[in-house]
């Protein structure tokens, strides 16, 4: 059995994800099963999939329609690995970034916080399974649907006093916001969403008394 899970909700990008499948490969020193949720209706996205499955028993595809929050809960909870990433399909993985993240999971701390890049380290970590156990339901909250999302999760992370952060940058997320990609349709789609998640995120964290 992989000690680590990668999974990967995709969004129509398919031609990413050969290259994303090959670096997480090369990238991690871990034993590592990659997760990829594909809508059911993308069909694109699954052929070319499933022509990477045959590669071996690292790739997993979970076809599924859904909002991004969806999908990732989908393959957090179709998976088994002891540790997880909730990754996107514009990230470059750093060599060995696992093991320079699993360094920091000691003692606590069940979620490492990992820089993209350019300091911040809310967007993408690395979660021990215990965690869910300890604190069970869905991994993102449901209604969400692809923003804010990993800022709750980081917040509960940290006030529950079992956040680290990783030393160094150990991933490279290729978004427009760092001027590393151009606004295509997938990144409008999460534009569209930051009204309705921002305004959830702040009720939540009023409710929380945060």
């Amino acid at each position: 059995m992989a000690d680590l899970a990668v999974i990967v909700p995709t969004v129509n990008r398919h031609e990413c994800l050969p290259s994303l499948l090959a670096n997480v490969h090369s990238a991690t020193a871990t034993r590592h099963r990659v997760y990829f949720v594909v809508e059911s209706e993308d069909k694109q996205t699954l052929l070319i999939l499933s022509g990477l499955s045959a590669i071996g028993e690292h790739v997993n595809l979970i076809g599924e329609y859904g909002s991004y929050v969806q999908s990732a809960n989908i393959g957090v909870h179709s998976s088994l690995e002891p540790y997880l990433l909730v990754a996107n399909d514009d990230v470059v993985f750093h060599p060995e970034w696992d093991t320079r993240a699993l360094a920091a999971m000691n003692g606590s701390v069940r979620v490492v916080g990992i820089d993209q890049g350019d300091g911040r380290t809310e967007s993408f970590f690395l979660v021990d399974r215990r965690y869910l156990d300890e604190y069970p339901g869905p991994f993102y909250h449901t209604e969400y649907i692809s923003q804010y999302c990993d800022t709750e999760f980081t917040d509960l992370a940290k006030k529950r006093g079992v956040w680290a952060v990783a030393d160094g940058a150990l991933i490279e997320h290729m978004h427009w916001t760092l001027g590393k990609a151009e606004v295509d349709q997938n990144y409008g789609i999460a534009l569209a969403a930051v009204p309705h998640d921002e305004a959830l995120y702040h009720r939540r964290r009023v409710a929380r008394q945060d």
